[in-house]
């Protein structure tokens, strides 16, 4: 069994890519377009250190990139339906709070 605190990111995220592929639940260019920001963001983090507070501030970086409300929101949700299923896999303990 993998020790939760030292999966990265960037497996969860491949994770995520591997089922939006394998399902066919979403259109794979379009979450890309969504992955992107999130990976140039998260891509050194421990998926179980990602806090509330780390979502603010890229929800504030995003902002300040003047990307509109609703692109941040729907890269928030990508976000969070990737730590969801990271949970579900057994690869996060916890899921954070999202608030966007």
């Amino acid at each position: 069994m993998p020790r939760l605190d030292r999966i990265g990111y960037a497996e969860v995220a491949k994770d995520l890519r591997d089922h939006y592929t394998s399902s066919r639940s979403r259109d794979t260019e379009d979450a890309g377009w969504r992955l992107k920001h999130l990976d140039a963001f998260f891509e050194h983090y421990r998926v179980a250190a990602i806090s509330p507070a780390d979502i603010t501030r890229y929800i504030a970086g995003r902002q300040s990139a003047e990307a509109s409300n609703g692109s941040i929101n729907r890269e928030v949700a990508v976000l969070g339906r990737m730590l969801k299923l990271a949970y579900e896999n057994g690869k996060l303990a916890r899921l954070p709070l999202i608030r966007s």
